[in-house]
Order: C-alpha cells, then structure tokens, then sequence
C-alpha cells in the first residue's frame, strides 16, 4: 500500500509565523477583504514591500540613466497637381502619383545629406545620417511620410 505525501506533511506550517496567522485569521472571516485586513497584510510583509519598491526603482533609474533616449521627427508632403481642364488636372495627378517613388529615392540621397549636414553643422556622415532617414510613399499615393529616428545618450 503507497501513500501519498503532501508538503504539509513533510514539514507542518509553524503556528508561531505572523503572516501565517494573519492569513489564517482573514481566511476564516470568508472571501471577502477589507482595507483594513489589506492593510494589516501589507505592514506584516512590509520587509517584501520595501525589497519590491527598492528594485523598481533601481531599474527605472538604470532604465533613466543607461539607455539611450530616442526621438523621432516626421514630416509629410504632399503632391497637388492642377490644370485648367479636369483631363490635364488627372493626368497631372496620374504623373506626380508615378513621381512620388522617385521622390522618395531622392530625399534619402547623399547629395541632400550633404545639404542637411551643411546647413545644420552635423558631425555625421552622409551615410550615418541616411541610415536614420525613412522616406515612404505609402499606397502609391501623391504623399510621402519622411521619419528621421536619432538617439541621445543617457
């Protein structure tokens, strides 16, 4: 015959153990807590509390403090062909809509880069500072989402 052990048989529950009795006693009230009984709960655990606090703020500070912040910055244009009659006016808008591509290609260039880089005085390569670029014509529409995504040191 083989018998089941349970953890409450290898080792009984100490009597003496505050918490224990604390839980016990909230337990035999029925399933309902109150904030009085939460409480009570929260100052007998208060070592566990404080140890849980202390750790969330060390992460946050090392969260503020090594790792780098990122920004970015987003702009979108947009494409309006007219014409004096609505047939030049949609074949306007069918060729910016066939331009926008090429657009697109051209604001991620080296060439506008180097225009960027020497209007605004930046210590990065053309290459370094297309990378951060992304230019989309989304939908093949007359429109262009240019995102530029650069990071600051903590």
């Amino acid at each position: 015959m083989t018998t089941t052990r349970t953890v409450a048989d290898v080792r009984p529950p100490d009597p003496h153990d505050p918490l224990l009795f604390r839980w016990n006693a909230l337990h035999a009230k029925g399933p309902r807590l109150s904030v009085r009984d939460l409480w009570i709960l929260l100052r007998d655990s208060r070592v566990l509390v404080i140890a849980g606090m202390a750790i969330g703020l060390a992460g946050s500070l090392f969260a503020y403090a090594w790792l780098p912040t990122a920004y970015t910055a987003s702009t979108s244009m947009y494409v309006v062909a007219t014409g004096p009659t609505p047939q030049s006016a949609f074949l306007g808008a069918q060729l910016s809509t066939e331009r926008m591509a090429t657009y697109a290609d051209l604001l991620t260039s080296p060439r506008v880069a180097d225009a960027v880089i020497d209007k605004l005085r930046l210590p990065d390569t053309p290459d370094e500072l297309i990378d951060t670029f992304d230019a989309r014509n989304k939908n093949k529409s007359t429109a262009i989402q240019l995102d530029e995504v650069f990071s600051v040191a903590g």
